[in-house]
């Protein structure tokens, strides 16, 4: 599944398992699923808008006909399989789709982009409801808008009714952003939606309501959480360090649960989803804090505090790196061991720029005033050196100590 060229490649990321495909055997009278792999296949042709693909099945070339749902054996005509594609078997009203992510880019930064996405869906999630009326054929639009549209997207959709039957809600659950998309779909659809209540990952008037759902339950307000090495959480953070500092030996990961910065880092989340019709460009970063220790951060009350911080190339503010490699020469020492935040950064609308060490904010951008825009600053700014890509922030509240990385490095 991965395609190759000199200098690009293409990587297909996929969040869950495919829908499934079915084929029925008119000679046995059975009906039975393809293997993930070949379904995987068959999807891709089928979301292409292929109407005919030639697939390899079972180690055997098959020509799949979408319009007729056929699969004849290329080998074989004689031998012909009617199929059927299955978003959720046995679901009346409920449907869960799957995303497939296609990563492109310089062979370089692919492994980068894969990892920092598995880490950044843990919890960006949101979750809309919204009054819907019972009438058969508001249900039946209703359906037939969402089966249409969560293909797409990386949601679950489910309509539930009260006990009275004239009332019933839609639920729509996923990753941020694309909920947003499908509910303009079935607004664009002419639905009567009403009663709009929005409760995303990152607002609630609860801290622990707030906090994400792979964290482990805490009695204190900040505290470290060890993280497996072996789970898809360790792997994919220690992935991330060992691509460019490859002779690093762990010593330990620690998740960081400080529910009051990930409160207010929350909050300046949902404000740049507002302000940036939902362009957040959220990042996972490195960070080295030199001679400071790292707690000074993670158990303080203002995170990544730039006043603190030495004026640098980009001006004075917060600086993180895409690659470890960069933020290892500023790590923290103790002994042998190095320390490295791992953060969670909130990138935005993000200016590129030559170094610039006069800076206290991010440029400004160009407004028309006679057509009613208002004055805006970018959010962050981003240049290079040393052979990584740096971001830097003027805002503490734009980023989250979200990991402890200790290891040793010859």
């Amino acid at each position: 599944m991965v395609q190759y060229n000199d200098t690009e490649r293409c990587d297909i990321y996929t969040l869950n398992a495919s829908p499934k495909w079915y084929y029925y055997r008119d000679d046995l009278g059975t009906t039975s699923a393809f293997t993930a792999t070949e379904s995987l296949s068959i999807e891709n042709a089928f979301s292409k808008g292929n109407s005919v693909a030639t697939i390899s099945v079972s180690d055997a070339l098959w020509d799949f006909n979408f319009d007729f749902l056929q699969a004849t054996e290329a080998a074989n005509s004689s031998h012909v399989l009617t199929i059927e594609r299955v978003m959720e078997p046995n679901a009346e009203v409920s449907c869960e789709s799957d995303l497939l992510f296609h990563v492109c880019g310089v062979a370089s930064n692919i492994e980068t982009a894969i990892v920092s996405l598995k880490l950044l869906l843990q919890d960006s999630t949101r979750m809309l409801t919204h009054d819907l009326p019972t009438e058969s054929s508001t249900v039946d639009q209703t359906e037939t808008s969402l089966l249409t549209s969560v293909k797409q997207y990386c949601i679950r959709a489910s309509v539930s009714g009260d006990s009275s039957g004239k009332h019933s809600t839609l639920i729509l659950e996923g990753v941020e952003g694309y909920v947003d998309v499908v509910m303009d779909v079935m607004k664009q659809a002419s639905l009567p939606l009403s009663k709009q209540a929005i409760v995303p990952s990152c607002s609630s008037a609860s801290l622990d309501d707030n906090c994400p759902k792979y964290w482990e339950p805490q009695s204190s307000v900040i505290e470290l959480k060890v993280v497996d090495s072996e789970s898809t959480e360790g792997k994919a953070l220690w992935d991330l360090v060992k691509r460019t500092l490859p002779n690093a030996k762990l010593v330990s990961l620690e998740r960081i649960q400080n529910k009051w910065l990930w409160d207010r880092y929350c909050f300046a989340k949902e404000r740049m989803h507002e302000k940036n019709k939902g362009l957040i460009n959220e990042r996972c970063l490195f960070h080295g804090t030199r001679q400071n220790p790292p707690e000074q951060i993670y158990r303080s009350e203002q995170g990544f505090d730039f006043r603190f911080s030495r004026q640098g190339m980009w001006g004075l503010g917060t600086y993180f790196a895409v690659n470890a490699s960069y933020s290892h020469g500023y790590a923290y020492a103790k002994g042998t061991t190095k320390q490295l935040i791992v953060a969670k950064v909130l990138t935005g609308d993000s200016y590129c720029s030559e170094p610039k060490n006069d800076l206290r904010t991010p440029p400004s951008k160009a407004c028309n005033a006679s057509k009613g825009q208002s004055y805006a600053v970018y959010d962050s700014v981003n240049g290079t050196t040393h052979g990584s890509q740096i971001f830097i922030i003027y805002d503490h509240e734009k980023a989250y100590p979200a990991y402890l990385i200790s290891y040793t490095c010859a």
